[in-house]
């Protein structure tokens, strides 16, 4: 019943897969008869499960590396599949595979003292896949509409990938643009290096160095483009169940041809999992921010963030509570800002897609009123409220679209800066 409701809420998508998974219950004879099946029940993993098992038997080892990779894709707290994909990648020689299967393995579950010797023969095995050296990267590029009342809102923000994070970088007031066409262009490239502990299979340090670029145009107003390049690294302690970033980053943000904003960022991120179901992260991060050829003075900015995060079968729940301290010159009119907020989160994975949801309100209080002169004893204080919507389908392992929404309303004390936007982009993505 709660599936029916379900579909009455979301999408079509989830009625469509509780079709399938009728037909897809009934135990099949042979491998073939399985395979025959696989296309129409590719989201089903109790199938896939079936198929992979039976693949394992008869010796198709990529078969059953494919079908528990879809299992695990569905449900990530499928420990039978982690443990099955672990045998088939053991088979097949692939030690890559059995260090990252068996990773996630013990990561999600405490492991039962009756399989304690078999984990720890394959652990043994994969020991010798150790990669201390690592590069990997990515592009993309997205065409969107942005339908912006006065203007966009004036905290305008962007988000970048701050090592395992991911970090809001503010914008100043003065570079929005009107409602336009726009699109983007953009990629990063990462450099790992992994250091392993001599004492523990568990515990390990890292260290990364990472560029991003992010190029935007506007199709009508092109004195709005725009671009932002930002180069951080950092180390990253890694146990069991928990995980220490400490991270360290530059941003320039160019516009009209010029450097106009250029940032110092620090961050420090703490995520534990709790269970196989539920973890929480605890995020710091600070930028300080300069403006070249602008009246406009530096700015000081702290947010910090406390974000619980629960798995379901139908699908991942996040909650996330925010606030934050902005301090500025003296040529900011309105003075400091300090602000807080919440967000709400759910994702659903299916084998070769993820649809995603969010819901996020904020709440802007300013220092001083903005103008006494033009607008009397006003503060530019905001309420905001904002959804959005992401369907992401891949093409391939290393190629995916996505299609996404949003909406964003403000409200002001001054009606001055009250804003409405609503957003649409499709966006193409490679990785390697």
């Amino acid at each position: 019943m709660f599936r029916f409701y379900t579909f009455l809420a979301v999408s079509a998508l989830f009625f469509s897969a509780d079709v399938k998974a009728v037909d897809c219950l009934d135990r099949l004879e042979t491998l073939q008869q399985y395979q025959d099946q696989e296309g129409s029940c590719f989201d089903n993993s109790d199938f896939n499960y079936q198929l992979g098992l039976l693949a394992l038997e008869k010796g198709d080892l990529s078969q059953a590396v494919s079908a528990f990779e879809r299992v695990v894709a569905l449900d990530s707290r499928h420990a039978g599949a982690w443990l099955d994909m672990t045998e088939a990648y053991f088979r097949l020689g692939d030690r890559k595979g059995v260090h990252y299967a068996i990773g996630e393995l013990e990561k999600r579950f405490t492991i039962p003292e009756g399989l304690v010797a078999v984990v720890a023969k394959y652990k043994e095995w994969s020991q010798w896949y150790q990669p201390k050296y690592a590069n990997r990267g990515g592009a993309f590029i997205s065409k969107g509409y942005s339908d912006n009342i006065n203007a966009g809102s004036s905290r305008h923000s962007i988000d970048l990938v701050f090592g395992q994070q991911i970090i809001r970088v503010d914008l100043d007031d003065e570079s929005q643009s009107i409602a336009d066409a726009y699109s983007d262009i953009g990629g990063y490239w990462q450099f790992d290096y992994q250091n392993y502990s001599a004492t523990s299979k568990t515990k390990s340090d890292s260290y990364y160095l990472r560029l991003s670029a992010n190029k935007r145009f506007y199709d009508m107003e092109d004195r709005y483009n725009s671009g932002v390049i930002m180069m951080n690294g950092g180390r990253v302690y890694n146990s069991k169940r928990e995980r220490l970033s400490l991270n360290l980053g530059t941003i320039l943000y160019s516009q009209r041809g010029r450097i106009y904003q250029q940032g110092l960022l620090l961050g420090v991120q703490y995520d534990k999992r709790l269970t196989q179901d539920s973890a929480f992260q605890v995020q710091i991060a600070c930028d300080h921010n300069r403006y070249r050829d602008s009246e406009v003075g530096d700015v000081n900015k702290c947010s910090n963030q406390f974000k619980v995060k629960r798995d379901h079968h139908f699908g991942e729940f996040s909650a996330t509570l925010l606030s934050g301290m902005d301090w500025k010159s003296d040529t900011h009119a309105g003075g400091d800002t300090f602000w807080y907020g919440a967000r709400l989160e759910w994702l659903y994975s299916f084998s070769n897609a993820t649809l995603s949801a969010y819901t996020r309100y904020e709440q802007e209080s300013d220092d001083k009123p903005y103008s006494e002169e033009i607008l009397g004893n006003k503060k530019r204080n905001k309420t905001t409220n904002a959804s959005g919507l992401s369907y992401e389908y891949f093409i391939t392992k290393q190629a995916s679209i996505e299609l996404s929404a949003s909406a964003s309303r403000t409200r002001s004390d001054i009606a001055l800066f009250e804003t409405e936007q609503n957003k649409a982009a499709v966006s193409l993505y490679y990785y390697w």
